[in-house]
């Protein structure tokens, strides 16, 4: 996101903390990134979006953002006692965006790929056309997916997450693990 952010600064979040905004210019701008991946890589079956890592938090503090929600029919009164006050509503922003990058995606012949990151409460509110990377079990299990008709990649942490320097598995603790 930097470097779109760098580029584009009018399309950031919270005085410019790091995130693509939630209304229509930002989202239509990423689906231009999109287009051009794609087209940058015409031999990749497979574009993942990311859609992890991110504060979404923020597109509740952003007046543009809870409008675009509003016009979309998202109403800030969707509020589970999950983690925070009003996740589920920017959960289903969530949900909307990868929608949009995925529909984007599929447009251009190919197949999107998103890591685990959005709960199961709104696995109905996001295409199944996406297949989800589980790595954490932290926002639901494969289990909670396939069940909710996703195709998933096991890319789970332990033991196979090696880019955290603190975190290490012997080679005999790889060899025995079992999907």
């Amino acid at each position: 996101s930097k470097a779109i952010i760098a580029a584009y600064p009018q399309l950031c979040e919270s005085e410019g903390r790091g995130m693509i905004g939630f209304y229509p210019e930002a989202i239509e701008k990423m689906q231009e990134l999109y287009r051009e991946l794609c087209n940058m890589f015409p031999y990749s079956e497979y574009i993942h979006i990311g859609a992890d890592e991110s504060d979404i938090m923020d597109w509740n503090k952003c007046e543009k953002s809870v409008q675009h929600g509003r016009e979309l029919g998202i109403k800030k009164e969707e509020i589970l006692p999950y983690f925070w006050p009003d996740w589920h509503t920017v959960e289903r922003y969530f949900a909307h965006f990868i929608n949009k990058m995925a529909e984007t995606i599929v447009e251009m012949g190919r197949k999107p790929v998103v890591w685990e990151g959005f709960t199961k409460e709104v696995n109905e509110y996001i295409t199944k056309d996406v297949t989800v990377m589980v790595f954490e079990n932290f926002y639901q299990t494969p289990t909670s997916l396939i069940k909710n008709g996703f195709d998933i990649i096991n890319c789970s942490w332990r033991p196979t997450y090696v880019v955290v320097p603190k975190y290490h598995w012997d080679k005999d603790e790889c060899y025995k693990w079992d999907v």
